[in-house]
C-alpha cells in the first residue's frame, strides 16, 4: 500500500505500508533504527520473529515506511510498526479510558511489551508525524478497527509532544521503569547499586531458589530452549 501526501512546505512525502519484515532491511529499515537509537523492538530481525510467533492475538501486520520525495528509492525519515489486535486490552487498562475497546479490534503500535513506543525518526518533523497518523487512520478504516493508536509511549517524552502537537493526546495507563545500565558488568555490580532492603531481597531469593535446587546458566540464542521460553512468555 502506497500513499503520496503533501505537507505544508509543498514536499511530497512518500508513505508504504509493507506485510512482510523480511523486506525492511533492503528499504534501509536497520540502518534508521539503529541511527536513532530505538529499542530492540524495532529491529527487522525482531519484528521476523515476533511476526512469525506473535505473543498475542494478531490479526495482520503493517510496517509503515515513510520517504522524502517522489522517488520509491529513497532512504526513509520514518519508520513505524503497527498490528491489527484481535483483543488489543491484555492488561485490562485500555478499557478504563476507552470503555468497549476491549471487545472490538484495535490498530496499534505493533507490540504491548515495547517500552519506549516511537514513530521512528519523525518527532521532529510534525508534518512527517501527521503523514503517519493520516496513514494509521486509513489502515484502520480499511482493516475494519473502530480503534487506532499507540501505546507504551512515554509520558512527557518527545513522542508524546509530538503526537499531541499532531492531535493525537495521550491518556495515563501505568508507569514503567527502566534502569541505566551503564558500567554494569555482572549481577554483582547490579546489585550494588540498589538500596539495601532491595538488594537484600534479591539476595534472599537467590539463597532460596538455590536451596531449592534452582540453577542459572548463561547461554547464547542459540543454544537456548525458544519454545521453552515462548510457551513462558505467553
Amino acid at each position: 500500500m502506497s500513499t503520496h501526501l503533501k505537507p505544508g512546505d509543498h514536499r511530497t512525502l512518500i508513505v508504504d505500508t509493507y506485510h512482510d519484515p523480511r523486506a525492511l532491511p533492503a528499504l534501509g529499515w536497520d540502518e534508521m533504527v539503529r541511527a536513532e537509537g530505538a529499542p530492540v523492538f524495532y529491529r527487522s530481525d525482531y519484528l521476523t520473529a515476533y511476526h512469525d510467533s506473535p505473543l498475542a492475538l494478531v490479526d495482520r501486520f503493517g510496517y509503515m515506511v515513510i520517504r522524502d520525495g517522489s522517488s520509491p528509492e529513497s532512504p526513509p525519515v520514518a519508520l513505524l510498526p503497527v498490528a491489527l489486535h484481535r483483543r488489543p486490552d491484555p492488561l485490562g487498562l485500555l478499557r478504563l479510558a476507552h470503555p468497549g475497546i476491549e471487545a472490538e479490534p484495535a490498530l496499534l503500535s505493533h507490540v504491548w511489551h515495547c517500552y519506549d513506543t516511537r514513530i521512528v525518526g519523525a518527532v521532529r518533523r510534525p508534518e512527517v508525524v501527521r503523514a503517519a497518523l493520516d496513514t494509521l487512520r486509513s489502515l484502520a478504516a480499511s482493516w475494519g478497527a473502530r480503534w487506532y493508536g499507540m501505546v507504551g509511549v512515554a509520558r512527557g517524552g518527545a513522542t508524546a509532544e509530538a503526537l499531541a502537537t499532531a492531535g493525537l493526546t495521550g491518556t495515563h495507563l501505568v508507569d514503567r521503569f527502566t534502569a541505566d545500565l551503564t558500567g554494569v558488568a555482572d549481577l554483582e555490580s547490579y546489585l550494588g547499586r540498589l538500596r539495601r532492603p532491595g538488594r537484600a531481597n534479591l539476595r534472599r531469593n537467590a539463597r532460596r531458589a538455590a536451596e531449592t535446587g534452582f540453577t542459572i546458566a548463561v547461554v547464547t540464542p542459540a543454544a537456548a530452549d525458544l519454545t521453552e521460553i515462548a510457551e513462558l512468555c505467553a
